[in-house]
């Protein structure tokens, strides 16, 4: 095993690290909380201390790597191909592939309304029609992408709402939370996966690919992999050192840099607004024409995307450092199984917070379910350690893998 899949197991280990904190940062709700319970998880001040930490340090940045991964691994996976496989079996192969995993989001949906392999599942299409694509037309396409280029469209496009449709989206959001919320509170199973099928399309789908965006944030970072695994930057990285070192110094100016301009911008929002009145009827309904939303929104994607390529860069620049890649490494197996160590986090998660299991949705805060998240991160790097000594893939991948070949792979053996 090379140098190369050792870097990117570690890198994919840290990203679940992060998405670990920030599930359990916000208790597995994946639901906006109800009005009369916001705060749910700030108990004290080290409870909101814990929450600007994972704020600034980990929301967006463990989705963001994971999903850069995503991108890479389909590069290494086309070249894999080309020395395996017949010209045209890859295609049709990774097509199913992606079938089987949109069949493992949806049932994990079932439990979790914040699952992100359904939407992996239904990107990766458009991602393997760009496989061919000419490098600079990935990076071109990411960046339209990261500028906000869809919710600007919306918003030059659409007639600004009123303040009835405004009221109304409002209450038909709330009505959504409570419903949810008393269904993942009271432990009704059945509740909870009824309107986790029905009631939270339209929230989902809002959060991908409306004004929030996050689906196309994640199209960009599968382009991003995708550049970055076909100029095999992570198995030829000491070829790649300045670029590396250009990637930590850009990504962390950029990161200092843009939550001034962010400030800027939200001091003309509130002076625009004639001091912070009227937010008080909408505070939590977003209106995708609003162009103080737009350009703050869009400000926050290109703060996440500049600390997450300060990370991989970052990462990549200690781990060829001796006395740290050691220590890195510790990270690997976590992400060799990252599929069932994603999914097993879930599992635990919505034991310990939902009411058919603890139950302690709300009644603990930030600054404890850190600690919880980390206590869960250190058994699964223990566990993954011992189980790739012993076995050749997660017990997901495995599945994934077997029905991917439509035949059962070899389980039994070490890694």
């Amino acid at each position: 095993m090379t140098k190369r899949i050792h870097l990117l197991d570690a890198l994919r280990g840290l990203s679940l690290a992060g998405i670990c904190l920030a599930h359990f940062s916000e208790q597995y709700l994946g639901n906006m909380e109800p009005a009369a319970f916001q705060g749910y998880a700030r108990h004290g001040v080290l409870d909101t201390v814990a929450e600007a930490i994972i704020f600034i340090l980990v929301r967006g940045k463990g989705f963001a790597l994971f999903s850069f991964l995503f991108g890479v691994s389909l590069a290494l996976q086309m070249d894999r191909a080309r020395e395996r496989e017949a010209p045209g079996q890859f295609y049709p192969r990774f097509v199913w592939r992606l079938v089987l995993l949109f069949g493992i989001g949806f049932a994990h949906s079932l439990l979790y309304r914040g699952d992100i392999l359904t939407i992996y599942a239904l990107l990766g299409l458009p991602l393997l029609l760009m496989s061919r694509a000419p490098g600079r037309w990935l990076l071109i396409g990411a960046a339209v992408l990261f500028l906000g280029a869809p919710r600007i469209f919306v918003a030059a496009t659409q007639p600004p709402m009123t303040k009835a449709e405004l009221g109304a989206k409002e209450a038909a959001m709330e009505g959504q939370a409570v419903r949810h919320w008393e269904a993942v509170t009271d432990g009704r199973v059945l509740d909870m996966v009824r309107l986790n099928l029905t009631d939270s399309l339209g929230l989902r789908n809002e959060f991908q690919f409306g004004a929030i965006g996050r689906g196309y944030q994640t199209l960009g970072y599968f382009m991003l992999g995708l550049w970055a695994g076909r100029r095999r930057l992570f198995e030829l990285v000491d070829e790649n050192l300045k670029l590396f070192r250009r990637i930590f110094r850009w990504g962390v100016g950029v990161t200092v840099g843009l939550p001034v301009l962010g400030i800027g911008l939200a001091a003309v929002a509130w002076l625009a607004s004639g001091g912070g009145g009227g937010r008080a009827e909408t505070q939590r309904v977003v209106d995708p024409t609003n162009w103080a939303f737009v350009a703050g929104i869009t400000v926050y994607d290109l703060w996440n995307l500049a600390m997450t390529l300060a990370i991989v860069a970052g990462f990549v620049l200690l781990f060829r450092r001796q006395q740290w890649q050691p220590r890195l490494l510790r990270l690997a197996p976590v992400g060799k199984l990252a599929l069932s160590n994603y999914l097993l986090q879930t599992v635990v998660g919505t034991f310990i917070f939902y009411g058919f299991g603890l139950g302690l949705l709300g009644r603990v805060g930030s600054s404890v379910t850190m600690i919880v998240a980390l206590a869960l991160f250190a058994v699964q790097t223990v566990v993954s350690r011992w189980w790739q000594g012993r076995f050749r893939y997660g017990p997901v991948e495995w599945l994934w893998r077997s029905l991917t070949r439509l035949s059962a792979q070899p389980f039994l053996g070490a890694a």
